[in-house]
């Protein structure tokens, strides 16, 4: 969530078009339109191809189908390694040196790695195949901007126990009295933190 000036927003990437519009300077989004367009179809293909799969890996209650979910998981990060070898080889992030609206869009995702390596051992083989996407993953994670906003694992972890045994975020697992999201991620109105421009 986001506070501006007493409005409350929402939604990662709306609010990040919001800050790109709201607050002149550098933009968020690579300088040609050409790789900004580039910028939207990456996230957009991920929300399909890898974010989709991660979250059906990590709910699958059927562990007949573990070796498929994590092979659509892998094949993801394949495509991610992909896209970042097309508009940045030899580079950290996906259009330079500087963050943009596919790395901040993906970041949240490369922080919740660690849950289907944590419940389902899924792991990114350190191959060439997908090594550039590891690189990034380092490096978006290690970015102060980033840094600053990273749940620490343990919580992670622990906050994703429910929805890891086949139970929707904040409902309540059999014989629980809270939900493990509910737990560690939602606040009362008293102790929700927002980010204030």
């Amino acid at each position: 969530m986001l506070d501006h000036d007493g409005k409350i927003l929402r939604e990662s990437l709306l609010i990040v078009d919001y800050v790109n519009e709201a607050f002149p300077g550098a933009s968020l989004y690579p300088a040609s339109p050409f790789d900004k367009y580039l910028s939207r179809l990456i996230v957009s293909e991920a929300d399909s191809t890898l974010i989709g799969p991660f979250y059906t890996a990590l709910k699958n209650q059927d562990r007949s189908k573990d070796a498929e979910y994590s092979a659509k998981v892998l094949g993801g990060i394949k495509k991610l390694n992909d896209w970042l070898l097309k508009t940045n080889p030899k580079g950290t992030f996906f259009f330079g040196d500087d963050l943009t609206y596919a790395d901040i869009a993906m970041a949240p995702f490369a922080e919740r790695f660690v849950l289907v390596e944590e419940y389902r051992q899924i792991q990114v083989p350190d191959t060439e195949e997908y090594r550039r996407f590891l690189t990034w993953r380092n490096a978006v994670l290690a970015h102060p901007d980033v840094a600053s906003t990273l749940v620490p694992k343990e919580d992670l972890i622990a906050g994703y126990v429910d929805y890891s045994l086949g139970v929707e975020n904040g409902k309540l697992a059999p014989g629980k009295a809270e939900s493990s999201f509910k737990r560690f991620f939602v606040k009362t109105p008293s102790q929700v933190v927002f980010t204030k421009l």
